[in-house]
């Protein structure tokens, strides 16, 4: 974003020109391009998170006054100190909890978290912590498709695990998205593996709506990839590892 600095011709600029869009803050004139455009409110990621949801708020109102207990306990863990807060890497694309919720509020988040990846809802909350990756690598040369692996400790993995993979695309509007989730089946270099192939980074994601680009969009522009790890009990890892890389002609 660009700061412009105002003329006797020129006092104030705002609106579109071009590829351009001009706006005023306090005083100060900025610029900015114009981001790639996100269409499909409507999505059908975003009707399945919200059936998801319907479903998720009749299952709350059926679980035991004990059961509810527990998820508000763990809703108390989740805004202190001891949760979700760390990650590896250059910074987290995804950002820890850090604040208080209602029981149904973790109960919710939890199983919204195991319905992305596949995994079946659960009444109580997660108690065994799972391990953050330790590295993410993606194979030389990268095209429009994508090899990535993720490096976790080995032996720290199980079975019913998931690795998640988000990317955020920076040349169009920085959104983060969920793009693939696989489990950990291998080991490799003494650590277990997750890999996934075949993963288009040629998209914007916004708001649950995920949009195609052109290859000459993205072209000397970074793009970022973050890992994390969910139990099939609904944990996720406290550590993530995130890993940037630079689209060349």
């Amino acid at each position: 974003m660009a700061k412009i600095t105002p003329s006797p011709l020129v006092s104030k600029i705002s609106g579109k020109i071009g590829n351009m869009i001009f706006s005023s803050w306090k005083g100060t004139q900025y610029a900015k391009l114009l981001p790639i455009s996100i269409h499909n409110p409507g999505s059908s990621d975003q009707a399945k998170y919200r059936s998801n949801l319907v479903n998720l708020l009749a299952g709350w109102k059926n679980l035991s006054a004990s059961q509810k207990g527990l998820w508000s306990e763990y809703a108390q863990f989740l805004g202190s100190a001891e949760s979700e807060t760390s990650s590896v890497g250059t910074r987290a694309l995804i950002k820890p909890v850090g604040k208080v919720m209602t029981g149904m509020n973790a109960y919710i988040m939890v199983n919204q978290r195991l319905f992305s990846v596949d995994l079946d809802k659960v009444d109580v909350p997660p108690v065994n912590p799972v391990p953050g990756p330790i590295s993410i690598e993606i194979d030389e040369n990268p095209g429009p498709l994508l090899g990535v692996s993720v490096y976790f400790p080995e032996g720290s993995t199980s079975a019913g695990d998931r690795a998640r993979l988000w990317i955020r695309n920076n040349r169009a509007g920085g959104h983060t998205y969920l793009v693939a989730s696989e489990a950990p089946t291998g080991v490799e270099d003494n650590q277990d593996l997750a890999r996934f192939s075949d993963i288009d980074f040629l998209k914007v994601g916004h708001e649950g709506s995920i949009v195609d680009v052109d290859w000459e969009q993205v072209i000397g522009y970074p793009i970022s990839i973050q890992a994390d790890l969910i139990s099939a009990s609904g944990y996720k890892s406290p550590a993530s590892a995130v890993l940037d890389f630079t689209v060349e002609a």
